[in-house]
């Protein structure tokens, strides 16, 4: 096998992953791709681009992945993730990859790769000559975690290690000049082989440009590669997402809304011919109005089909958008009053979350572990935690609640921090401030003073 040629394992995935980009970016992507979504109207538009683009135009499609993906993202970051970091790992965590993004930011782009399909966290720790950890960092030489997605991802192959099931052997796509190879040697310490394009070929595996043995902050050979899977469950070779039955079921309604659009300009719409006309004769007319016939023997027809003939393919349509907003777990159902127990209810919509929660959870884990690896490579041995939202639905504390915070805070039982953010997700303030900026808020604010009768008026009693 070539150094950059993908496992049989990623191969078979990379259709449906295209799909799933395609579906999910919208409109414009699925427009732009053309004949692979959205078949030519006839067999004659095939060799007439400007026909086919006509039509093309005039099909809408209907977003139901991608409002669905902006849904699943909305809901899952309403609030911010919790990040309980070392010292050290703090101070980076503002640029915690090598192109600059923050660590909210990673989080973000790794939670949409977990709800459309599989991808890697890759922690990096250049090599350093500083003479202090502070230095290195702040000549920008330390840990980065690096997102790499599934089409950047040629091979992960797992095994057994210290009794263990962990990645033995990863090749990753740095770009199209770079294949990156992380292995264990035979005495189970990691090394990566970078293979650089000569000529506008790779070089063949064993013959690397360049090879690294990464160390931890004491200068031990680190023996775990530094990889961690994202993916609905944690799986370490791809799986389905939550959002592929939608993204599936999407071009069927684009399809069928083609043949709709179909119907109505070819069919239902008034078409005119003549008998008794050679064929090319340029005939000039006005619709609605007179036009001239070509020859005394020509006879002009109008041809339509009856307008309930789009009946079926409307029905089917809609019946369409119903299935879409089941699948999207009712992100894109239309409002229907109809009476529903609260206890259905409840069920209902716990089980709609609990798919939401499940991603959140294990993207929170991989990014969690991804950290750990940073602050083991700072020499930090803290505990790292980090936590992806996982309640979607707000609920606005009462008066009674209230209370009882402030009792519980008043006597030392909860914090000042903590009593903030349960009021702020009670409804209590705007779901985007932080405890800093409110604590900056009460202290620029001034005491409200009370007004001083003019001498000589009684003051009211």
């Amino acid at each position: 096998m070539a150094i950059d040629e993908r496992s049989e394992i990623f191969a078979k995935h990379v259709e449906r992953i295209e799909r799933n980009r395609d579906v999910i970016a919208g409109t414009r992507a699925v427009k732009k791709a053309g004949t692979k979504y959205l078949p030519c109207a006839f067999k004659q538009q095939a060799e007439d681009d400007e026909s086919y683009q006509r039509y093309k135009m005039q099909v809408p499609f209907y977003p139901a992945a991608s409002r669905a993906h902006d849904g699943f993202m909305g809901m899952a970051f309403r609030k911010e993730p919790v990040a309980e970091l070392p010292p050290r790992t703090s101070q980076i965590k503002s640029i915690i990859t090598n192109r600059g993004d923050s660590l909210e930011r990673l989080a973000k782009y790794t939670f949409a790769e977990a709800i459309t399909g599989h991808a890697l966290l890759v922690t990096d720790h250049p090599a350093s000559s500083a003479t202090s950890l502070a230095t290195a960092i702040d000549e920008g030489i330390r840990p980065f975690i690096n997102l790499y997605k599934f089409e950047h991802i040629l091979e992960y192959t797992v095994g057994i290690v210290r009794n263990m099931q962990k990645p033995i052997r990863v090749r990753l796509l740095d770009n199209d000049e770079t294949v990156r190879l992380y292995k264990l040697d035979k005495d189970g310490f990691v090394v990566i082989e970078l293979y650089k394009k000569v000529e506008g070929s790779f070089p063949p595996e064993g013959a690397p440009t360049q090879t690294f043995k990464p160390t931890d902050a004491n200068g031990n050979r680190i023996v775990d590669i530094p990889v961690d899977p994202v993916s609905l469950d944690g799986e370490f070779h791809p799986t389905t997402g939550p959002l592929d039955n939608v993204v599936e079921t999407n071009p069927d309604h684009y399809l069928k809304q083609g043949q709709l659009t179909v119907l109505t300009l070819y069919g239902i719409s008034p078409f005119l011919f003549f008998s008794g006309v050679e064929r090319g004769t340029d005939i000039d007319w006005v619709p609605g109005g007179v036009f001239c016939d070509p020859e005394k023997e020509a006879k002009p027809y109008v041809v339509s089909v009856p307008a309930d003939h789009a009946i079926p393919l409307e029905h089917q349509l809609q019946s369409l958008e119903d299935r879409l907003a089941t699948l999207t777990s009712r992100i894109l159902a239309r409002h229907k009053p109809v009476a529903e127990a609260a206890e259905t209810e409840a069920m209902r919509q716990g089980a709609e979350n609990s798919v939401l929660a499940m991603i959140a959870n294990s993207v929170s884990e991989a990014i969690e572990k991804a950290l750990q690896r940073v602050a083991m490579f700072l020499g930090e041995e803290g505990s790292v935690r980090f936590q992806i939202n996982t309640d979607y639905i707000p609920a606005n504390l009462d008066a009674n609640q209230i209370k009882a915070l402030l009792e519980l805070n008043q006597a030392g039982r909860y914090s000042d921090e903590s009593l903030f953010y349960k009021l702020r997700d009670g409804g209590q303030y705007d779901e985007t401030l932080t405890y800093d900026e409110e604590k900056k808020r009460i202290a620029a604010s001034t005491a409200v003073e009370v007004p001083v009768s003019p001498t000589g008026l009684a003051s009211p009693e």
